[in-house]
């Protein structure tokens, strides 16, 4: 048989003892209560009066458990502090969403940014000089890698350059700065939680 151990004020289950007859079972203390239960799902769980069932997820942290109600009701003196704690958790995602598109164009490893930056450099130095002499080290060493003529190297270089400066780069910030300021201005958790569905909907499309 099983006996399921609960607190007698909030109804919630967190151990359920399992014994061949009920001598072998301990006594509840300090304001447990014990019953005879036919349960196996996951713990905690809270006793209904008359059966053990699974404990609903919280709604939010500004939500307390009622044992007399045996629900999750919300509590107004803890929503600032669960608004607050919403609208960084919001942020910090959309944080991460605006670095995960990054992804999808750059290479973020050690050195890779200083190599971008030098190979960027050293294309438009060399197209600008009209492919004046031997062709740079990491263009010429690309071109080698790819089997490709140094000269279209260069050009890819500096067109893929452009695109990550003037049109992706920039709309990745723009979508990530206008959804946490969207996160920032929402008033109900609910709003939190819609402004940034949005923005990982757009980041992810970005």
């Amino acid at each position: 048989m099983k006996i399921a151990y609960f607190d007698a004020s909030s109804k919630i289950v967190d151990t359920i003892l399992e014994a061949p007859d009920l001598p072998a079972f301990p006594a509840p203390i300090d304001g447990r209560l014990a019953m005879p239960v036919d349960y196996s799902g996951p713990l905690p769980a809270y006793w209904t009066g008359v059966e053990v069932v699974p404990f609903p997820p919280q709604p939010s942290p500004a939500h307390e458990w009622s044992g007399q109600a045996l629900a999750w009701v919300l509590n107004p003196s803890l929503m600032p502090a669960a608004l607050a704690e919403a609208q960084a958790t919001a942020q910090a995602q959309v944080d991460a969403a605006a670095g995960r598109a990054r992804l999808r164009y750059i290479t973020d490893v050690p050195g890779q940014q200083a190599t971008y930056t030098r190979k960027e450099q050293q294309a438009r130095e060399w197209v600008d000089s009209g492919y004046s002499g031997a062709a740079p080290s990491f263009i010429a060493a690309e071109a080698a890698a790819l089997d490709e003529t140094p000269q279209a190297i260069a050009q890819q270089v500096i067109t893929l350059a452009d695109f990550w400066a003037y049109v992706k780069g920039p709309e990745i910030e723009a979508a990530r700065i206008k959804h946490k300021a969207a996160v920032r201005a929402a008033t109900t958790l609910e709003a939190v939680q819609a402004a940034l569905d949005a923005a990982l909907v757009e980041l992810e499309a970005l």
